[in-house]
């Protein structure tokens, strides 16, 4: 074997390695964005088990991104990307909230919740009251061509995955 033959081969390998690089970059980012929608929607089941077992409400609050300060609440907004908090809220017996579960994530992806309020809250019969709503996750830097992750949540809490930003019937 010559070194021409050698080289030939090297560039070869080169060239099937760029074209195979972004679809494998594009495999592990929509597998990070799966990943963390099954966290949100297991921490949600989680609180709403919390809220049939304590009998009380249940909330779920994003975390503000903040590296001084991660369980620091985030303001109200749709923005969820840095993480969440279970919490007990405070109410008439109990002065101040009282943190259950805190998932701290890299704001690596975007987490886009489409709720008005500051918290998902199941009342003290486990159910949700906010009506449907829309989380759509994607890459924090664009990606090229890969698409964002949906998960539509019915009013009656049913989760229903899809691609892209949009939730069709």
């Amino acid at each position: 074997m010559s070194l021409s033959d050698v080289l030939m081969g090297l560039a070869l390998l080169g060239l099937l390695g760029s074209m195979a690089l972004p679809t494998w970059q594009n495999a592990l980012t929509q597998t990070q964005l799966k990943a963390r929608a099954q966290l949100l929607m297991a921490d949600a089941q989680w609180a709403q088990w919390q809220a049939l077992r304590l009998a009380e409400p249940i909330d779920l609050r994003p975390l503000a991104c903040a590296a001084t300060a991660s369980t620091a609440p985030a303001p109200p907004g749709p923005d969820w990307s840095c993480g969440w908090q279970v919490l007990r809220p405070a109410s008439t017996q109990l002065p101040t909230d009282i943190l259950l579960r805190q998932r701290d994530l890299s704001p690596t992806l975007r987490m886009q919740a489409s709720l008005a309020q500051a918290a998902w809250r199941f009342d003290a019969q486990g159910r949700w009251r906010m009506g449907a709503m829309r989380v759509v996750w994607s890459p924090a830097l664009s990606q090229g061509k890969l698409t964002s992750l949906t998960v539509c949540v019915s009013n009656t809490g049913r989760w229903r995955w899809q691609s892209g930003s949009g939730c069709s019937t």
